[in-house]
C-alpha cells in the first residue's frame, strides 16, 4: 500500500511509527537483522524503511531485506534510492527488482553528500557539504541522476512506474551546496 494512502488513514488519535534499515554486508549480520525485524514487526509499525548504502554500496542487499520485509513479513516498505554511481540502467533495473518485489514506496536521495551545520546560541557557525569519504567532491556517474528530483522525474516520466510507486523525497535547497559563509 502507498505510505501516504496508509497515514491519511491513520485516526489523528491513533499514533504511528515506523523502523529504519541499514543492511548489513556480512551474511551473519543480515541473519541477525532479520531475527530482529521478525520481533519488531510484532510492534505492528506502519512501515519499514531500508536504506540504499553509502554509493550505493548494499543496494544488492537492500533489495534483498525491502523484498523479504515486504512478502515475509507483510509490512509496507520504503525504499531509499539514490543517485550515487546510478545509471539509468542500473536505475531501471533497481525500480523493476523493487516492482517485482511488490515495493511501492520509494525514498528519492541526492546521496553521496552531507550537509554539515554547526549552531552555537541560533547562530549559523558554519556549514559544509561533505563529498564522499576519501573524495575531493561528488561527481555523478550519469549526468541525468545528479539530484533526487532527477530520480522522481525519470520515475514519474515511465508509464510503468508513474502509478506504481508513491515517491517521497529526502533533500536540501541546491543553492545551499554553494554557500560559503566564513
Amino acid at each position: 500500500m502507498k505510505l501516504t494512502d496508509k497515514i491519511t488513514s491513520q485516526s489523528p488519535s491513533n499514533p504511528f511509527f515506523t523502523f529504519e534499515f541499514f543492511p548489513p554486508r556480512t551474511d551473519q549480520g543480515f541473519e541477525n537483522l532479520v531475527s530482529r525485524i521478525t520481533r519488531l514487526c510484532t510492534l505492528h509499525p506502519l512501515a519499514i524503511s531500508i536504506t540504499w548504502g553509502a554509493g550505493g554500496s548494499t543496494k544488492e542487499r537492500s533489495l534483498e531485506l525491502a523484498g523479504l520485509t515486504q512478502a515475509e513479513y507483510g509490512v509496507d516498505t520504503v525504499l531509499h534510492f539514490t543517485c550515487t554511481n546510478m545509471e539509468r540502467g542500473s536505475v531501471d533495473d533497481a525500480l523493476q527488482a523493487a516492482k517485482a518485489h511488490r515495493i511501492s514506496n520509494i525514498l528519492a536521495l541526492r546521496g553521496g553528500i552531507c550537509l554539515s551545520v554547526l549552531y552555537e546560541y541560533d547562530n549559523l557557525m558554519t556549514m559544509s557539504s561533505d563529498p564522499p569519504r576519501g573524495k575531493e567532491e561528488w561527481i555523478p556517474i550519469d549526468p541525468n541522476f545528479q539530484h533526487a528530483i532527477d530520480l522522481v522525474k525519470f520515475i514519474r516520466s515511465s508509464p510503468e512506474y508513474s502509478e506504481h510507486f508513491c515517491i517521497g523525497v529526502a533533500g536540501q535547497l541546491a543553492f545551499l551546496n554553494e554557500v560559503k559563509i566564513d
